[in-house]
């Protein structure tokens, strides 16, 4: 025959638990995260070039590109 469940000593150990990892989850959104790999994209972030084959929309697009770019990668 099996034993019943004692629900309130499941719950009275359960519950703390669960508090505790609300918790964590709730704090971990909170931690800094501004600025971590700005360093790291802005190494790979090459200033593009034209080509004399492009078009005029093209080299608008790249000279928008790497004003994007100065302007996040500088802090200006």
């Amino acid at each position: 025959m099996k034993t019943p469940i004692d629900v309130q000593a499941l719950l009275t150990m359960l519950l703390p638990m669960l508090a505790v990892l609300t918790l964590m989850m709730l704090l971990a959104g909170c931690s800094p995260k501004a600025g971590i790999g700005i360093e790291q994209a802005c190494s790979q972030w090459d200033v593009i070039q034209a080509s004399r084959y492009d078009t005029l929309i093209t080299v608008q697009d790249i000279f928008e590109n790497n004003v994007k770019r100065e302007a996040f990668c500088d802090g200006v």
